[in-house]
């Protein structure tokens, strides 16, 4: 018993020395660790971005597979059913699209709109600052003609300009090729992302049934199982949450255009729809869609530009204590409390895509916390009677093999026996 002992500790001592060598070595190579890392996002950046594409077009489709086309994944026809799918695909993404246009129709109007109102604005801004600058150079004994005496030495200038033209020009073209390499990149990614996106949708079942057996063959079945079932959590955490999410911009825009009806602020259509969509980030979303209304605002009237700020924060509190808890707190199964605090920690670890994934991870931990929490009271409790649950079936068994004594022929031929035995003795 005591080598296994002294082979188990020694296995345990190699280990813990080989991690603290690997852990030593990434720590000294930590920038060469990042760009590794780095490297290895970019490889599967496109299946990432795919597989989030998939997420969130499954959550629209699988609402007009069980809904709007749930007739035909139930029809006799075998055509009919294979339809079911591709018809239920492609009515998802005519939706998104449709979505964006109708954005881009509310939008793009309104910015033409401002930008038209604001050209004249700053001409008569020009207008008004310049009899201004030049009484403040008169107050000063400068006067116009004096600016335009100044000599300026043209030549040396010009060289300036060409070394730095000359010095600059590398950096600039690579600023301007990584610019542009960056954009198709993403183009291109996007592409991939998308086509990938639909391949997964539609076999989604054959995916999910192929991991199953993967899972199968290299672990064990209570290993298979909790994963199966954490992953049906996130599944049904994210989906939720996004639905919630949805909710709560159409409510909040929908909110913020009746209220800028009613006191006849501008530009309420390009408004509702910013503040909408930027509701989408959760909590602090509206603020920034609130400030570039607020400056679209500006452009025509000062003092309804201040008095939208104030409508905006009242109801940014309203959404921020009634609305969003309630709706995408009650989704997701997070209280209140946690979703904001979720909120304020994805913020400080990263930016609006850490964010979004804040508040549904969340909830995934907090559920998974009280599901042990559950498990280990339940056992707490349990705890004194475990020896009872293991003696009890044997009780059974014999208080039924006693009955069963008087009525069987066994002890009845036993007993003459036992005579015949005596009488010979």
């Amino acid at each position: 018993m005591k080598k296994p002992n002294r082979d188990h500790s020694t296995r345990r001592t190699m280990l813990l020395i080989a991690f603290g060598v690997l852990l030593f070595a990434l720590v000294q190579n930590l920038r060469d660790v990042g760009r590794f890392f780095a490297w290895g996002m970019g490889l599967i950046y496109p299946l990432v971005l795919g597989l989030c594409i998939a997420f969130v077009l499954n959550v629209v489709m699988r609402a007009f597979e069980n809904r709007l086309l749930r007739r035909m994944g139930k029809s006799p026809r075998a055509f009919v059913r294979r339809l079911h799918r591709p018809l239920a695909l492609i009515l998802t993404i005519f939706a998104f699209l449709l979505a964006i246009a109708l954005i881009l129709l509310v939008v793009i109007p309104g910015i033409g709109e401002t930008v038209t109102t604001l050209i004249p604005t700053v001409q008569a801004w020009i207008e008004r600052t310049l009899p201004r600058l030049i009484a403040f150079l008169e107050e000063h004994n400068i006067s116009p003609e004096v600016i335009a005496e100044l000599k300026v030495d043209w030549n040396n200038l010009f060289s300036t300009l060409f070394d730095l033209l000359r010095n600059g020009t590398g950096s600039l073209f690579d600023f301007a090729a990584d610019f542009t390499t960056s954009i198709f990149g993403g183009i291109a990614n996007f592409f991939l992302g998308f086509v990938l996106a639909i391949y997964v949708l539609l076999q989604k079942e054959k995916i999910a049934a192929f991991l199953d057996r993967a899972m199968s063959a290299f672990f064990s079945e209570r290993v298979t199982a909790k994963v199966e079932e954490i992953g049906r959590l996130c599944d049904k955490t994210f989906s939720n949450f996004l639905t919630g999410q949805l909710t709560e911009a159409f409510i909040l825009g929908g909110l913020c255009c009746v209220g800028m009806l009613i006191f006849r602020f501008p530009y309420a259509g390009i408004v509702s729809v910013l503040v909408g969509v930027s509701a989408l980030i959760p909590v602090f979303g509206a603020f920034i869609g609130g400030g570039i209304s607020a400056f679209l605002i500006l452009t025509v009237n000062p003092l309804k530009a201040l008095l939208f700020v104030v409508f905006l924060v009242i109801l940014q509190q309203l959404e921020n204590n009634l609305i969003y808890p309630r709706v995408v707190g009650q989704k997701v199964g997070l209280p209140g409390i946690l979703v904001i605090a979720a909120v304020l920690i994805g913020g400080n670890l990263g930016g609006v895509l850490t964010i979004l994934i804040s508040v549904p991870l969340c909830s995934v931990l907090y559920t998974l916390l009280r599901q042990l929490i559950d498990y280990r009271l339940a056992a707490k409790d349990a705890g004194p009677a475990d020896e009872a649950p293991v003696d009890a079936p044997e009780a059974p068994e014999v208080s039924t093999a006693e009955p069963q004594k008087p009525f069987s022929p066994k002890p009845a031929a036993a007993v003459p026996s036992r005579k015949k035995k005596k009488t010979k003795s």
